[in-house]
């Protein structure tokens, strides 16, 4: 596999590889690579290896570009990963116009709305 590489400054290193893949370098310093202006990832999948995300927007879009009526694949939300414990899901059900949880990965359960509660008093 033939490699090009385009050094920078002592043990930065630009380097392109016939598979595809390029790798921005900051050699032992380890340092930040910042890009100025806007980044557009075009590709299947994005994954951020990061121990911390901060993200400025206040609403996050999940499922953009849906063509149809509703969600498509019946289901979207936030799946938080818990190790050796079974996952946590908050999800918008499309079929039943709910919000929904689950504590177990299996079993949701509806978030209730104004008119799920009863007055008791």
């Amino acid at each position: 596999m033939a490699v090009d590489v385009v050094k920078v400054t002592g043990d930065y290193k630009i380097i392109a590889a016939n598979n595809g893949n390029i790798t921005l370098d900051t050699g032992s310093a380890v340092g930040t690579t910042t890009i100025t202006g806007n980044l557009v990832v075009q590709g299947a999948t994005t994954t951020v290896t990061s121990a911390n995300l901060d993200i400025e927007d206040n609403i996050i879009l999940l499922n953009k570009n849906e063509t149809g009526a509703g969600i498509t694949l019946g289901q979207g939300g936030i799946e938080i990963e818990r190790g050796t414990e079974a996952n946590t899901v908050l999800r918008w059900n499309e079929t039943s116009d709910r919000w929904q949880f689950t504590n177990d990965g299996s079993t949701y359960y509806n978030i209730p709305t104004t008119g799920d509660i009863t007055d008791t008093n």
